[in-house]
Order: structure tokens, then sequence, then C-alpha cells
């Protein structure tokens, strides 16, 4: 019970995933299984008059077909119940993947960056979503260029969990905003 309470309070485990992997794993049992009971039955009963081992040679057949085939129910299964379980996360997921696609078309930087802070705070479930930009003083919206976060979204260009540094810029995860290989800013955004 301490285990369990540990891992949820803390968000280690995510429940809806766990509850996710449960039914896929049932619903592949039950199919094979069921499949297995309902084709051995007519088989059994078509291939009744060849012997028994002929319908030991035919069930090991089945056996075998649907041992091949796991894999395939597996992925299907796995697609229709993670479609069914997180279809809001799928959605929102899509509707960011837009925004992504419409923003180099998008001319004024102004509205580039009110319709991002609003996709971000609408679809990415995130307590809070601020940007900071280079204002060519040394500063990004009064954080220092040497601030680590800073220095360490300039240098890789890549997303930062901001637990890692000490840094002025609050939240819980930086993305870098990139403009022709020079940071041009950032988005921070809280925990969900």
């Amino acid at each position: 019970i301490g285990l369990t309470y540990s891992l949820l309070s803390k968000r280690l485990l995510d429940i809806g995933f766990a509850i996710n992997r449960a039914m896929v794993f049932s619903v592949v049992s039950v199919v094979i299984v069921g499949t297995f009971v309902l084709v051995e039955w007519l088989l059994g009963s078509w291939f009744q008059h060849l012997g028994h081992t002929a319908n030991v040679a035919v069930s090991a057949a089945l056996v075998v077909v649907l041992g091949i085939s796991v894999n395939a129910i597996h992925r299907r299964v796995d697609h229709l119940v993670d479609n069914v379980f997180f279809r809001k996360r799928h959605e929102a997921e899509r509707a960011i993947r837009t925004a992504t696609r419409e923003a180099p078309y998008i001319t004024d930087p102004t509205t580039l960056l009110e319709r991002t802070i609003t996709v971000l705070a609408t679809y990415a479930d995130a307590s809070s979503v601020d940007a900071v930009l280079d204002d060519d003083a040394g500063s990004y919206g009064g954080i220092s260029e040497n601030d680590p976060a800073i220095v360490a979204l300039r240098a890789r260009h890549e997303v930062l969990d901001l637990h890692t540094v000490s840094s002025a810029l609050r939240g819980e995860f930086a993305y870098p905003m990139i403009a022709r290989g020079h940071l041009v800013g950032a988005l921070a955004l809280g925990p969900k």
C-alpha cells in the first residue's frame, strides 16, 4: 500500500497507462484463447472422422498460426485501446502538430508568439506557459544571457528540464526558440 501510494503521489506511475496495458493484454488473451477455442471446436467437428493423430496435428498447426499472429493481434489491439484511453492526448498532439506546421506561414512575430502560447496553454496541459525573448541587450525577458538555462538552450538547441539547472527561468521544461541558428527566446512550461 505504501509503495503504491508513493508511486501514485509522486506521479512515477500513470494509472491510466497501467490500466491501458492491463486492458491490452486482457483483450489480446481473450482474442487468442477465444479464437483457439472456436477454431478448435470447428476443426474438431469437421475432422472428427480423421482420428486422434490428425486432430492433434490440426491443433498443433492452429497453435503455430496463432503463435505467429500474436504480434499482429497485439499491435491492432494496442492501437485500438490506446485510441480509446488516450484519445484526448492524441487530439492534443494533433492540434500542436498542426500549429507547428502552420507556424512558418505566420508573418507577424507577435501573432506567432500569441498563437503558440494559446495552443500550448490549451493543449499541453501545463499549469503555465511563459515566453522569454532576446532583447538584444544581453538578456532574455529580464534573465541574463549567462543564466545556466539560457546558456544550455543556446548551446544545445534542445528541450531542457529546468530541475537540472539553477536558473531564474521558472517552470518544468524550457523549449528553445531558434531562428537561423540563433536562440531568439525560450518557452517555459510549468508542471502538468
